[in-house]
């Protein structure tokens, strides 16, 4: 049985009554300030909310109404107990405890203050699903991005004073992207919320509206390309003064300013700047990950006024390649050791949203020896990319796509993502790779969509897929215009792991041939003019930890595992679970050994894509795991044992 639970704890709502966002206004300037920067109202805290089980909300204009209940944010329904309460019932993965797929109405009351009059406003979103924007009674628009930021321009629609913000987010309206682990309720979940940044931005109405950074280390200098606004309607010379240092390392490098000027014209202008850096500009890379941190400032003169922007923007010198004998960064060889993520923080339901979240996870795979990460189907947001530079981990985001292409509206929908995706996080050093998703098949628009990506972004490595080629009876076979390949075998009779299913190919070496260290994959990537990379490479279960139910104190429950321990019980074995865990870890261990050596002792192989470090409970109940979903050592063997068979040596 479940009952609809439409209310929040009492106690939530006794402190928050009033269901205004309590919004906290930043960087007001002093009449003698230069640069007015980083104008910002962070709409954190509670909001007015209701759901919408009929859909009616659009039609009854709810945005003129104020809604009963409250709701925090950033957060989500499930994280505020809204929807329907499933505690009672019992699947075979985790399962949320309050689901809800639909409308959900978000609200809140803002002040804009006097000095934002005549500014450049918008309304930043990092993380949400299908949206739609009203301030008062003004629609503002909309957007359904999945991986990257929502950005609503509220300059016509926001003058000083009191207005009222409204949020629809429809989780049920979803591109038809297919089982993605950016939606799928067995992995991240199909939450409805907002996360991450909730805040509004204001800026002079002549402003840098976006930088990309694109090194050239050959030549030890920058490209920028500058996109600049202008609501003013005024077009003449502006200022443009870049200066930069060296960050994220024990000796940091202030380099010599640069002046130049450009000419704005219209409402956009795109401008070419190159920042000359010297001999001694440091490189990025796994090693060394020092950062440069580029601050671009823009001043304006139409008429009387002065109008001013800055931002900074942080990136790595560094040059990933591919080639016949691997992967190279700036000239060197480098050997990805890297893992797969399906997206799994079961105490949320969505990705840590800080750097310091990510910086954990990511550092505890470091100390396993890794230095790659495969997103499965999704985006890691921002807070993700910014722990990997400072670490030096090599990252691989991928579209959120399972349903391959051949619909117009579903190809652009993911060719719009793609954009979004590079512009909001392409500067990041340790984004090298991308694909367009997972076990997709093989057509011609694959190979548009990654040359079109390749041509305006070519900072990243490119594939059509990660194991594309194997799936729905395609034929095994590079795809033309990879720069790499990830897949589990390059022919029939030919793998790059060392287990299978059945069916997969004949005698996997793991389970048909004595250990030994004769086993490599040199006639398997024989004249392949590409890295290749082992793709889900391990896969082998450890029998569940049923001490880890009550760990699952957050948004979805292990139903599975307590299937699983009622069932041990009922055979009178339940005493015996924890020597099965290690019995069976042991054997795990061993086998990942074998599996990661082969590939290591192949020369020219680009590395191997573990299906994980962490287990994989959600779709399918893959225990595969020596460390749980939340990152915790099972205490089968320890990292530095680890990395006696997976460390760059």
């Amino acid at each position: 049985m479940f009952r609809r639970v439409f209310t929040i704890p009492g106690l939530i709502a006794l402190l928050f009554l009033s269901g205004v966002c309590n919004p906290n206004y930043s960087g007001i300037p002093g009449k003698d300030d230069p640069i007015e920067r980083d104008l910002k109202i962070s709409l954190e805290g509670t909001w007015n909310f209701r759901l919408d089980p009929e859909n009616i909300g659009l039609k009854q204009n709810w945005y003129l109404q104020d809604l009963a209940e409250t709701i925090l944010l950033p957060g989500t329904t499930d994280e505020n107990k809204k929807g329907i309460f499933k505690d009672e019932w019992r699947d075979d993965r985790l399962s949320r405890i309050y689901y809800w797929k639909g409308a959900a109405w978000y609200q809140c009351k803002i002040s804009i203050p006097g000095n934002w009059e005549g500014k450049h406003i918008i309304l930043y979103l990092e993380r949400t699903k299908n949206v739609k924007v009203w301030t008062d009674s003004i629609y503002c628009g909309n957007g359904e991005s999945l991986s990257a930021p929502h950005i609503y321009d509220l300059s016509e629609s926001l003058s000083p004073g009191e207005h009222t913000l409204t949020i629809l987010v429809d989780n049920a309206k979803l591109p038809p992207v297919g089982p993605a682990h950016a939606v799928d309720e067995r992995t991240q979940t199909n939450w409805n919320g907002i996360v991450g940044r909730i805040e509004l931005q204001a800026k002079d109405p002549v402003w840098l509206e976006d930088i990309q950074v694109y090194p050239e280390v050959e030549n030890k200098r920058a490209k920028l390309d500058l996109l600049i606004g202008n609501m003013t309607g005024w077009s003449g010379n502006a200022d443009l003064v870049l200066k930069a240092k060296s960050r994220n390392t024990n000796q940091e490098i202030v380099f010599p300013q640069q002046l130049l000027q450009v000419v704005v014209e219209g409402k956009r202008t795109r401008f070419t700047a190159y920042y000359n850096f010297g001999d001694d500009v440091p490189l990025w890379d796994e090693f060394s990950p020092t950062l440069i941190s580029m601050e671009v400032s823009i001043k304006a003169r139409p008429g009387q006024s002065a109008l001013n922007d800055s931002e900074t923007v942080n990136f790595g010198m560094r040059e990933f390649k591919s080639g016949r004998h691997g992967f190279l960064i700036n000239g060197k060889g480098t050997y990805l050791r890297g893992k797969h993520d399906a997206c799994f923080f079961p105490l949320t339901g969505y990705p840590p949203m800080d750097k310091e979240g990510w910086l954990r996870v990511l550092g505890i795979s470091k100390t396993y020896g890794i230095n790659h990460y495969r997103f499965h189907s999704w985006c890691p947001p921002r807070a993700a990319f910014e722990a990997a530079d400072e670490l030096g981990i090599y990252l691989q985001p991928e579209l959120p796509n399972k349903a391959g292409f051949g619909r117009p509206a579903h190809d652009e929908y993911l060719r719009k993502e793609g954009e979004m995706i590079f512009r909001a996080y392409g500067n990041h050093p340790s984004f090298v790779m991308f694909t367009l998703g997972n076990e997709l098949g093989r057509n011609q628009v694959y190979f548009d969509m990654v040359s079109h990506f390749r041509k305006i972004d070519p900072r990243h490595l490119y594939a059509q897929g990660s194991n594309n080629e194997n799936y729905k009876g395609s034929r095994i076979s590079l795809a033309a215009g990879d720069d790499f390949w990830v897949t589990w075998k390059t022919g029939d009779d030919l793998p790059v792991r060392g287990s299978s299913y059945i069916g997969g190919f004949a005698k996997p070496f793991i389970e048909y041939i004595p250990s030994s260290t004769l086993v490599n994959y040199k006639e398997s990537i024989m004249g392949l003019p590409v890295p290749v990379i082992s793709h889900e490479t391990g896969q082998f279960q450890v029998f569940p930890d049923f001490s880890e139910i009550p760990k699952f104190t957050g948004v979805v429950k292990a139903r599975n595992l307590e299937i699983y321990r009622d069932r041990l019980d009922a055979a009178h074995m339940l005493d015996q679970a924890d020597d099965f865990v290690h019995a069976s870890g042991a054997l795990a261990v061993i086998c990942y050994r074998e599996d990661i050596e082969a590939c290591l002792r192949t020369p020219g192989f680009g590395g191997f894509q573990l299906l994980d470090l962490q287990d994989f409970p959600g779709q399918g109940t893959a225990l595969v795991g020596i460390l749980n979903v939340f990152m915790e050592s099972k205490g089968l063997i320890k990292p530095e044992k680890w990395r006696e068979f997976c460390s760059e040596t």
